[in-house]
């Protein structure tokens, strides 16, 4: 509904949340002695932290549907809502248009606004530099009205949608598959640095998954065609996960795969991969459907990110106890 600048911001955030969090874990880890007490102390004072940025998050949420800023989104959406029910009872049952945008169809206003929607909301081609456009704040988040016109059905935006979805759910099966069960296993060989070494890797994830959910919204280097072979090649981090968590010996030509800046560089590029390729694809989704199915379209890749996360948990889950 927002457009793919606002996907962007919204990416970025969650990489700035996981970001926060692994610093004040070590910043618990390190103000307090490795005892049990220091332990059980160092836990808690984490979830504090953590607890409180779940409780700021949800006053800030309720303040700014309190604020003029937000009064717009909320009658949008009640208007949204209205259309939808409108189109239902005037369609025979089980019918949509199918008349949604093409596959390589992106966000129709992105070049008259940062929210990706303009006054005449037709689907235009898709381009790399269009889609990652912006304008600043002063145009528009929202039309001034919902998009008109009958609505696909789910089967419908589904298929639409089901590239980029896929690349989604393929992303998170391929991040949770090696992190954070393969990654925290790995143990220091050649730097000695104990226990802190599976936090420090948690730091080189978080910190390479942040600017990979950063760099598309300044340059989108694939489409909606090109997408799924970047996450065919993102799918090479598992048997290399596997590889180095196995201990290989340090000697050989292959030694260097067993040492510690190895592991540090491989979690660094699993989580810029990670970050860009998924991003990427929440961004360009929404757009392979007509405007007043972007909504839904938005629903079906959410749909497809928490499949991937289950998957790819469970796969984790396999790999590490194997």
């Amino acid at each position: 509904m927002l457009g793919p600048s606002v996907t962007n911001t919204l990416e970025k955030g969650k990489g700035v949340g996981g970001l926060g969090i692994i610093l004040a874990r070590m910043f618990a880890k390190f103000l307090y002695d490795d005892t049990e007490e220091g332990l059980r102390a160092s836990t808690n004072l984490f979830f504090y932290f953590s607890n409180g940025l779940v409780v700021a998050s949800v006053v800030l949420w309720l303040l700014l549907l309190q604020s003029p800023h937000a009064a717009p989104l909320v009658e949008y959406e009640k208007q949204r809502v209205a259309k939808l029910a409108a189109a239902s009872n005037s369609q025979p049952a089980g019918k949509g248009n199918g008349a949604g945008g093409s596959s390589g169809a992106a966000y129709a206003s992105v070049e008259a606004g940062e929210g990706g929607i303009s006054p005449s909301p037709q689907p235009q081609p898709s381009s790399s530099s269009s889609v990652g456009a912006k304008r600043g704040e002063s145009s528009p988040l929202v039309l001034p009205e919902p998009p008109s016109g009958p609505t696909s059905s789910v089967g419908e935006v589904l298929v639409q949608v089901l590239r980029p979805a896929s690349v989604v759910m393929v992303g998170f099966l391929v991040c949770l598959a090696c992190f954070p069960g393969l990654t925290t296993s790995l143990t220091s060989r050649t730097l000695g640095l104990g226990d802190w070494f599976p936090v420090i890797l948690v730091l080189c994830f978080n910190s390479f998954d942040l600017v990979g959910k950063t760099l598309p919204g300044y340059k989108l280097l694939f489409d909606e065609q090109a997408l799924p072979w970047a996450a065919l090649a993102h799918c090479g981090f598992i048997p290399l996960f596997v590889f180095v968590a196995s201990a290989p010996s340090l000697e050989g030509p292959w030694g260097f795969m067993g040492s510690d800046e190895f592991a540090c560089v491989l979690v660094c590029c699993l989580g810029l991969s990670t970050g860009y390729v998924t991003c990427s694809a929440m961004m360009l989704g929404p757009g392979c459907v007509a405007p007043q199915d972007r909504v839904l379209g938005g629903q079906m890749m959410t749909c497809c990110l928490m499949v991937g996360l289950f998957a790819g948990a469970m796969v984790g889950l396999a790999l590490s106890v194997a």
